[in-house]
């Protein structure tokens, strides 16, 4: 079976996830905005599993930030080319 997979950049890094692990990457990244929200964690890295190959990454609250944007593009391009009403 195909398995599509998207592309994630930041910080001059990339990594892929497959498509149908977007929504469980998307939850990942609300919690992070949640821990990030609190004003004594804004300085503290974190380690953000990718989904797929069980990896890690150590991220900051600025490289979250380009995360989240690039998959909420993703979402918003997926959206407005496949979904109709």
């Amino acid at each position: 079976m195909y398995e599509k997979k998207i592309e994630i950049l930041f910080s001059k890094t990339k990594f892929k996830i497959s498509f149908n692990e977007l929504w469980y990457f998307k939850r990942l990244l609300t919690l992070v905005k949640k821990f990030y929200s609190n004003q004594k964690n804004i300085d503290k890295p974190i380690l953000l599993k990718i989904p797929g190959n069980g990896n890690f990454i150590k991220i900051n609250r600025f490289e979250y930030l380009e995360i989240n944007k690039s998959i909420t593009n993703r979402i918003t391009k997926y959206k407005d080319d496949f979904y109709y009403e």
